[in-house]
């Protein structure tokens, strides 16, 4: 298994790091994993056992969903950081790999009401359990339900796995409400895919927000 913790941000504008690629970009995954694969004879070894297309990813870090993300986050003047690590699906693998010690790990909930005319993200720490029928009632809403994977590739462009407020880019509608439970904001840093599950970006509560609300979605904040 190899963690790689890497930071992006606002004050990489003021010329921390260093080098750009021809389109402008960073150079720095590309140095970060040359460096990687010098030093670190497990990295070399991982990377020729691995299969061509994920030996690409290795070395090149961001995929497309990815770089948008991190694009969003530069242009808001956010500073994040970025993990990589392999493929979670729960939030119980993310903790298995060590995760929870950088931070709050956030708990992604895709829910729609019976009629399924609204749609919610739900957003609360990893440790938190979400009555589903206390939030309904929080929130005034018909009886609260999973939505499906049909819905969420609808709404977010994503797939189970890999549910992330990133995803709220793709609802150019401004269709899913936003629910926030405001124990998260007790954390220094939390934790969310950055539309892909093979990374995790860390970044303050409060700049989560802010990304959300740039978005133009609804927001709620309550005690679940």
């Amino acid at each position: 298994m190899i963690k790689i913790f890497l930071t992006r941000g606002a004050w990489a504008r003021k010329g921390g790091l260093g080098p750009v690629l021809g389109d402008g970009s960073p150079a720095w995954p590309l140095l970060c994993y040359k460096l990687l694969a010098i030093f670190d004879q497990t990295a070399r070894g991982a990377a020729r056992a691995a299969p061509r297309g994920r030996a690409r990813r290795i070395f090149l870090m961001d995929t497309a969903s990815r770089r948008r993300v991190y694009e969003r986050l530069d242009e808001l003047g956010i500073s994040y950081q970025v993990s990589e690590h392999p493929p979670v699906y729960t939030v119980e693998e993310m903790e298995n790999l060590g995760l929870g010690r950088i931070g709050a790990i956030v708990k992604n909930l895709f829910l729609r009401d019976n009629k399924g005319s609204r749609h919610f993200l739900a957003l609360a720490r990893q440790d938190k359990k979400i009555d589903l029928k206390a939030l309904r009632s929080a929130i005034g809403s018909t009886p609260l339900r999973f939505a499906s994977a049909e819905r969420l590739a609808q709404y977010l462009g994503l797939e189970k796995g890999a549910v992330s407020p990133f995803g709220l880019f793709n609802d150019s509608e401004r269709a899913v409400e936003v629910l926030i439970d405001e124990d998260l904001f007790d954390s220094a840093l939390v934790g969310v895919h950055p539309n892909d599950n093979e990374a995790t970006v860390w970044l303050a509560p409060a700049d989560l927000e802010l990304v959300i609300q740039e978005q133009g979605q609804r927001i709620t904040h309550l005690k679940v």
